[in-house]
């Protein structure tokens, strides 16, 4: 009987998983003081564990709800979860608090290998950004952590290869670990609680290669493929503990010898974005500033710099208008009323002033005619005197 083959499915992104529900149109803030030189907005992320498909709520004539990244819609409104907000609980927490001590920590990484065979390799997954792709990862994600999740200072995994083979999977596992003594024997410890976990899993697992529902796992006797050593950046942490769609957008920084993990939507960082007249939101596609009173203002920059008064501009419009139509108004009232004058005036009389005429002869009034002597036939060029 064939493998069955991994299929595209549609879902909302993974998300840390809270008991905690906000009701979001402003930011969630963490709970507790803080010394940090910044605003931290959001409480602690822990787990990315599950992929929850929006929530849609429709009634009849009523377009549909629908509440993003886990939240739920109780017949007004979205409830979110505790690291989204907005009204769809569209937006992403500004930042994420980490509550690891800086300095005092260290991020370590190593890669292992294993062979997923109740799924089949497909050209789609050589594509990272298919839907295929980020099915199956949210798949390998989700399980794994059933494996490794239980290991002290486990943060997450991050793919790094797909293969051929039912479906070889070689991957990162990153971890956070205490203190800086005896750092080379803690590794070790780390990695051999790894391959015997994936052992473990892997001969209790039976016949599993038809139920798609788990990782169906086949182990090396050594899985390791890099040993474990520490990560060049914290910003790993803050990967691992972002929300899926979300984890390109935040960063590390260290203040108040804590770990923060911010976004440029955090305020009074550094990397702040100014928005001006406006509100900074971390969305899908990364940080954007929303304007505020978009039907009362047109904006000119992106970052709602450039701020104009519709009802400004509609006012002077209109006055524009009304300048223009009495210019062009009183125009024509003048030219009305110089019209009138001109053919209110008495034409002057051009009886008198014959020999004005360029003609040699003229006809008066009287029945006699008159004769032009200066003036040559009809041409009226003149005539040369008589001799005397």
């Amino acid at each position: 009987m064939d493998t069955p083959t991994i299929s595209s499915t549609t879902g909302a992104p993974s998300r840390p998983p809270s008991s905690t529900e906000v009701t979001s149109t402003t930011p969630p803030t963490t709970s507790g003081q803080t010394s940090s030189t910044f605003s931290t907005n959001g409480p602690p992320s822990t787990e990315v564990t599950s992929t929850t498909a929006p929530q849609t709520t429709t009634s009849a004539g009523v377009p549909p709800v629908i509440c993003e990244n886990g939240g739920t819609y109780d017949g007004i409104k979205c409830i979110c979860t505790a690291s989204f907000y907005g009204p769809a609980c569209q937006y992403s927490a500004n930042t994420i608090d980490t509550n690891l001590p800086y300095p005092g920590t260290l991020v370590a990484d190593t890669e292992l290998v294993v062979t997923v065979t109740n799924f089949n390799y497909t050209e789609e997954l050589k594509d990272a950004q298919s839907e295929t792709y980020r099915s199956f990862e949210r798949h390998f994600e989700t399980e794994i952590r059933k494996i490794y999740g239980n290991i002290p200072g486990y943060e997450g995994v991050k793919i790094i290869g797909l293969k051929p083979g039912s479906i070889v999977v070689e991957h990162k596992v990153f971890f956070t670990v205490m203190g800086t003594r005896n750092v080379t024997e803690r590794f070790e410890k780390v990695m051999d609680h790894l391959v015997g976990r994936l052992q473990d899993t892997a001969a209790s697992q039976g016949a599993c290669q038809h139920n798609k529902s788990i990782l169906c796992l086949n182990v090396l006797p050594n899985p390791i493929v890099k040993n474990m050593t520490e990560a060049p950046s914290l910003d790993e942490i803050c990967w691992q503990r972002a929300p899926r769609d979300y984890r390109d957008f935040y960063f590390a920084v260290t203040t108040g010898d804590t770990i923060h993990c911010i976004t440029n939507c955090t305020p009074n960082a550094p990397t702040t974005m100014d928005c001006h007249h406006g509100q900074c939101r971390v969305t899908r596609a990364g940080p954007q500033c929303f304007c505020d009173d978009e039907a009362l203002y047109w904006y000119t920059g992106s970052r709602c710099s450039g701020r104009v008064s519709k009802l400004a501009t509609g006012l002077g419009l209109v006055a524009t208008v009304l300048l223009i139509t009495c210019i062009v108004l009183t125009v024509l009232l003048f030219r009305d009323h110089q019209r009138k004058y001109v053919l209110s005036t008495p034409q002057t009389s051009s009886v008198g002033k014959w020999y004005e005429d360029d003609g040699f002869t003229w006809h008066a009034n009287d029945g006699f005619i008159y004769r032009n002597m200066g003036a040559d036939g009809a041409t009226g060029d003149p005539r040369p005197p008589p001799p005397s």
